[in-house]
C-alpha cells in the first residue's frame, strides 16, 4: 500500500509547522560535524542557512511528491557543493552532512507519525521509501556537482599558475620555464586570439605548421599563444592558413623571433596590434602590416599632427575632403597609377590629375615628398 495524497498532505503539513525548529537543529548538526567557519568563505557560511530551510522545503516536496515526479534538487545545494570544493571542503564532510541531516528529518517525521493514528505501518514504509530514493539522487547530485567543480577549480589554479610564469617571463623576469613544457630556444610566432574556439585553433595550427605550442588564457576569452621550431617560420605562412579558417575568431600574429628575446618580442608585437584586427570571418592583423599605423595610434602628438598638416589643409578644396580623400587613396592604391585610379573611380583620368594637382597646392608640396606621411594619415582617418 503507498501513501495517500491526504496522508503525506498531513506528514508534510506537520513538518512545515515545524520548520523553524527543524532548521536550528540541521544547522547545529552541519556545525558539529565540521566547522565551516575555518573556510572563512562568507558565501559558503550564508549557504548553510539557506541551504537548511531549502532542506525542509525540499523534504516537504519530496512528500506531497509521493505520487507523482521527485521535486528537482535546490540550486543552493548545488551551489554549496560548488563552494564546498572550492574551498578544499573533503567530499566526505559535504556527504556526511547531507546523511546526518537526511537522518534529522527522518526523526522528525517518525516523532509526528507516532503521534498521529491516522498513518498505517505500510503508509509509513511507503513515505520512508519516497524520501530513501529522492535522497539517493540528492547525494548523486551533490557529489557529481562537487567533483566537477573541484576538476574546475583545479584546472584554474594551474592554469593561473602557468599565467603568472608567462607573464613573469614576458616581463623579463626569472621564472622556471622548464614547468610550461616549452623550449625558448626554438624559432617563435606570438599570437593573441578571441574566440570561443580560440585553443582548439591554437593546437590545430600548431599540428599543422609542425611547431610546439604554449598557450595560456590570461583572462576569459583571451588566448596568448607561441608555435616554436627549430627552423624560423614566417608570419605570412600562418597567416594564410588562418585566412582560410570559417570560424569566428579574432587574431593577431607578432613576427617570428628567436630564443627567450624573440619569444617576448613576437608576444609584444602581436599584443600591440590585436585591436586593429579585421575581416570576416577570421578578423586577422599582422604586426609586419599593421605594426606603424598601432604605434601611431598610441602617439597622441604624431596622430593629431598627421591630421592637421595633411587632412585639414585639403577641407578647403570646393570638392571637399572626401573626394581628395578618396582619390589619394585610389592613386596610393593603384601603385601611383593615374591610369588605374581614375579606373577604379570611374571618372576620366585628367579628374584625378586636376585631384592630386589641387592636393599639391593645398599641401604646398609634391606627393612623392609626404607620400608615406599621407599614406599613414589617411589610414588613420578611416
Amino acid at each position: 500500500m503507498v501513501a495517500t495524497v491526504e496522508t503525506a498532505a498531513h506528514a508534510a503539513d506537520r513538518l512545515r509547522s515545524r520548520q523553524a525548529e527543524i532548521e536550528q537543529a540541521l544547522l547545529a548538526r552541519v556545525y558539529g560535524i565540521a566547522d565551516p567557519t575555518e573556510t572563512g568563505d562568507p558565501g559558503y557560511l550564508d549557504g548553510f542557512r539557506t541551504a537548511a530551510a531549502a532542506a525542509v522545503d525540499f523534504a516537504v516536496e519530496t512528500l506531497l511528491g509521493t505520487s507523482g515526479d521527485d521535486p528537482p534538487i535546490p540550486p543552493v545545494f548545488l551551489l554549496q557543493a560548488r563552494l564546498a570544493a572550492r574551498n578544499r571542503v573533503r567530499l566526505d564532510i559535504v556527504l556526511r552532512r547531507y546523511t546526518a541531516g537526511h537522518a534529522i528529518l527522518i526523526d522528525f517525521l517518525f516523532e509526528e507519525v507516532e503521534q498521529e493514528s491516522r498513518f498505517t505501518s505500510s503508509e509509513v514504509r511507503s513515505l520512508l521509501a519516497s524520501t530513501a530514493a529522492v535522497f539517493d539522487r540528492l547525494l548523486l547530485s551533490v557529489g557529481d556537482e562537487y567533483a566537477r567543480e573541484a576538476e574546475r577549480f583545479s584546472r584554474n589554479v594551474r592554469e593561473r599558475s602557468r599565467v603568472d610564469r608567462v607573464e613573469r617571463l614576458i616581463a623579463g623576469e626569472l621564472a622556471a620555464s622548464d614547468l610550461l613544457d616549452y623550449r625558448f630556444d626554438l624559432w617563435h610566432i606570438g599570437l593573441v586570439l578571441d574566440g570561443a574556439d580560440a585553443r582548439t585553433a591554437a593546437r590545430d595550427l600548431a599540428r599543422e605548421a609542425d611547431r610546439r605550442l604554449l598557450a595560456v588564457e590570461p583572462r576569459v576569452g583571451t588566448l596568448w599563444a607561441w608555435l616554436g621550431g627549430k627552423s624560423r617560420i614566417e608570419a605570412a605562412e600562418v597567416a594564410k592558413v588562418v585566412r582560410n579558417w570559417r570560424c569566428d575568431m579574432k587574431i593577431a600574429l607578432g613576427e617570428p623571433g628567436q630564443g627567450i628575446g624573440g619569444w617576448r618580442l613576437s608576444h609584444q608585437q602581436a599584443l600591440v596590434v590585436f585591436p586593429l584586427a579585421e575581416g570576416a570571418p577570421v578578423a586577422l592583423a599582422r604586426y609586419a602590416e599593421k605594426g606603424i599605423l598601432a604605434s601611431i595610434q598610441k602617439d597622441q602628438v604624431l596622430s593629431e599632427s598627421l591630421r592637421k598638416l595633411y587632412l585639414e589643409p585639403l577641407t578647403d578644396e570646393k570638392d571637399g575632403e572626401d573626394v581628395l580623400g578618396e582619390t589619394l587613396r585610389a592613386y596610393f592604391a593603384a601603385e601611383c597609377s593615374t591610369s588605374s585610379a581614375a579606373s577604379a573611380l570611374q571618372v576620366h583620368r585628367q579628374t584625378v590629375s586636376s585631384r592630386l594637382r589641387a592636393v599639391e597646392e593645398k599641401l604646398g608640396r609634391s606627393i612623392s615628398e609626404c607620400f608615406l606621411e599621407l599614406n599613414l594619415a589617411l589610414t588613420l582617418a578611416s
